[in-house]
């Protein structure tokens, strides 16, 4: 199995503000890192600087494992840990299992056996129901697109983020073998328009928009409600007003998880990123002692 898998060098670091969607309004300085993230396989390596380094190398090599997971259904056993330190990686990262709970805590201690790390990997979206229990709080794209998906102003995003990154930071508090999590921001549901996430032109951040400015919006079409925000002059407040709204909750969860493992690392995929990673994650989740770690897919081996 080891032979399967594949590592390439590392790429340099990233320019603060730099993003292919949107600009970084001024802010304070925050530590970061650019990764040169490889796919062959189940291979991927990343580099950025950690607060504990396995072997004292100073290359973080995290495998996301896609290859060994499905001969077991879809379930790490300890033999993929083994097999991915033999390869040369220092961080596992299987590709399911995020929410099985035991699964999680038994692969950390497997990784602490094997002088590895762990790293949960989660997707970093949550399908909504296209029905009326989740009516005006899916995410809505500028052009009018409504996706399945809740939306990342709403609680139930945020509750069920939360709730496992928060079971992750008690672990590595308990075993410092897991160090962190890696979120995937790709967009694979129905009516894609691009990665995860841009403003959201949903009901719930309209209506605290309105609250905020004293001033009542229409009822309005998905499609028209982008169009309306800039016809009437409003678009660059709302924009701001739900980039700080993002930051807050980063910031809420950033300090949840510093009151329990402060050496916990956040890896965001796919680097540089969408307007949510670069304006929120970026100057949230990254700290002094505990940089975000960047995967970048531009450059595959």
């Amino acid at each position: 199995m080891a032979g399967r898998m594949a590592a390439t060098s590392s790429g340099g670091g990233i320019k603060r503000g730099y993003s292919p969607n949107t600009t970084l309004p001024p802010r304070e300085e925050f530590p970061m890192k650019r990764s040169c993230l490889a796919l062959s396989l189940c291979a991927v390596m990343l580099h950025a600087a950690a607060p504990f380094q396995p072997g004292k190398d100073p290359k973080i090599r995290i495998l996301v494992d896609k290859v060994m997971q499905p001969t077991e259904r879809w379930v790490s056993k300890e033999w993929m840990v083994k097999e991915t330190a033999d390869a040369g990686f220092n961080v596992f990262s299987p590709r399911k299992g995020h929410d099985r709970p035991a699964e999680v805590r038994l692969v950390t201690e497997w990784c602490q056996k094997y002088g590895i790390y762990h790293m949960p990997w989660m997707r970093g979206t949550l399908t909504a129901p296209e029905t009326d229990a989740a009516k005006g709080r899916r995410i809505v794209w500028a052009n009018g697109t409504e996706q399945p998906l809740w939306s990342v102003n709403s609680d139930e995003f945020w509750d069920w983020t939360t709730k496992l990154i928060v079971s992750y930071a008690k672990l590595s508090a308990e075993n410092p073998a897991l160090m962190g999590v890696f979120l995937d921001y790709e967009n694979y549901a129905p009516r894609k328009c691009g990665n995860l996430y841009s403003l959201s032109y949903d009901d719930l951040i309209l209506a605290a928009f309105a609250k905020k400015q004293g001033q009542p919006i229409p009822e309005l079409p998905f499609g028209g409600r982008a169009k309306w925000l800039k016809d009437e002059g409003l678009h660059e407040a709302f924009e701001a007003f739900q980039v700080n709204h993002w930051r807050e909750r980063c910031r809420k969860l950033r300090q949840q998880v510093d009151a329990l493992s402060p050496d916990f690392q956040f890896c965001i995929y796919p680097a540089p990123g969408t307007p949510f990673m670069v304006r929120a994650c970026y100057p949230e989740w990254s700290t002094k002692r505990a940089p975000i770690i960047l995967g970048d897919p531009w450059v595959y081996g």
